[in-house]
């Protein structure tokens, strides 16, 4: 009995054994298993973590992006940086007179809070620009002249261009130098280009008489309701209203004058018809358009023809404009480009001056007159004091580049040219001066870098 009862117990002993042995590795794989689970876990949260740091990275460098690539330092092809002006502008909240007409434009979503301006020279249609088109069809365009130029001027709020010569419907009527007349399709162009501002007082702005300038109006009143014409009127009482545009909650007072028609005809233009630079009218405007804008600015038709530098009479009314409160001037006529600069006199006031843009387009012969430039401003407001603020200001060197048998007229910029291009350019039939890539450099720097005695 004793026996059995010995083996008996060392039986259970041996089944107890068993199932505790048994059961080891099954909590082996149990712990084996929560583990990897634990660590699977711990990896997916730090990929999760690592995700969300990266995608926020993301978003703080395409923030940071639209402000640095505002002003690349590649768009700029020669030293064309002006030093950063601060001029405090008034910013008068005041009803507009009857006697004004306002225009409001889309801005950039990308730029919200800055004013972007552009400006261009003289748009000047002589015969081989004209009769570029395929003149054998009833509709001439001439998109190619602007092509290579017109992803600069549609993202300005504002982009304005000298036009120099009057528009004329009937094509029998075209006509070059020295009595212009464009067609109506150059002004199809500069819309299509992307300008939305066209200056029009210049010295040949009579050349078809006061015909050409109610057919230039009617024109841009039929085909373009929406641009900004300035400089011409087809009454004194039209003369009167001062156009504006509203951007980014910032109303710009614009005015043009000629201080030369040619042929003497400015005492012969019916009253109002032309923006002269009769200095009392322009003092009077300056002071309306100061009362019913934040920002003032005035195209300026002045200067001698082909001079490096502003004549005795630009000089005086800069000053003069300066004294009663414009805040930009935009000056052209000279058909060479002149430097820019902001002028202050003795009170503080501020006021930022392109003294010539030379030519847009042309087919001039002299290798400076192929040489024009493109100011770029962009304003912004002060949020803490309301005043405006000249965030940056540039002069971008252009270039008219034409081939005779190829039958090219167009334009680029500077830093887009090419040695190729310079080398292919028709102006070696006609002129002897060096006319290459660096030559074209070394002038733009010239002009950029003058400094004029306004005093």
């Amino acid at each position: 009995m004793e026996e059995n009862r010995d083996l008996q117990d060392r039986r259970e002993q041996y089944k107890k054994e068993r199932l505790e042995s048994g059961s080891r590795p099954k909590k082996k794989a149990l712990m084996w298993i929560a583990g990897i689970a634990i660590f699977v876990l711990a990896v997916a949260g730090l990929i999760v973590a690592i995700t969300a740091l990266k995608n926020n990275r993301e978003n703080i460098n395409k923030e940071e992006s639209v402000v640095l690539s505002a002003y690349p330092e590649e768009s700029v092809p020669v030293s064309a940086v002006q030093e950063e002006a601060d001029p405090d502008v008034s910013s008068a909240e005041i009803d507009q007179p009857a006697n004004s007409s306002t225009v409001e434009t889309t801005s950039d979503p990308a730029q919200d809070g800055i004013l972007h301006i552009v400006a261009v020279g003289d748009n000047v249609m002589h015969e081989k620009v004209y009769m570029s088109a395929d003149t054998s069809k009833e509709v001439w365009n001439y998109d190619k002249l602007y092509e290579h130029i017109q992803k600069d001027i549609q993202p300005a709020d504002l982009a304005s261009v000298n036009e120099e010569c009057v528009l004329v419907a009937d094509h029998k009527n075209v006509s070059g130098y020295p009595t212009f007349g464009a067609p109506t399709e150059a002004g199809d162009a500069l819309i299509n280009a992307g300008f939305n501002v066209v200056t029009m007082a210049t010295n040949h702005v009579y050349d078809k008489g006061k015909k050409g300038i109610l057919q230039s109006l009617e024109y841009w009143e039929d085909a373009h309701p929406e641009t900004i014409v300035l400089g011409i009127h087809k009454d004194q009482e039209a003369a009167r209203e001062i156009r504006t545009a509203e951007v980014e909650g910032i109303t710009i007072a614009m005015l043009d004058y000629t201080c030369l028609i040619n042929g003497g005809m400015q005492n012969k233009i019916p009253t109002g018809m032309v923006d002269y630079a009769n200095e009392v009218k322009m003092r009077a405007d300056v002071r309306q358009a100061r009362s019913m804008a934040d920002l003032v600015i005035v195209y300026l038709h002045a200067g001698t023809e082909y001079a490096d530098q502003p004549d005795k009479q630009q000089k005086e009314l800069l000053k003069m404009l300066l004294e009663e409160g414009a805040d930009i001037t935009i000056c052209s006529h000279p058909h060479v480009l002149q430097g820019f600069e902001t002028l202050q006199n003795d009170e503080g006031k501020q006021m930022l001056v392109y003294y010539s843009l030379g030519n847009f387009i042309s087919s001039q012969k002299d290798p400076k007159c192929l040489l024009g430039g493109m100011a770029d401003i962009k304003i912004t407001r002060d949020e803490q004091t309301g005043s405006l603020k000249i965030l940056d200001s540039q002069l971008i060197p252009l270039v008219t580049h034409y081939n005779y048998e190829e039958n090219i007229y167009t334009v680029y910029r500077l830093d887009e040219y090419t040695e190729e291009l310079a080398a292919s350019h028709s102006v070696h039939e006609e002129s002897d001066e060096e006319f290459t890539l660096s030559s074209l450099k070394a002038m733009a720097e010239n002009a950029i870098n003058a400094s004029y005695s306004i005093d």
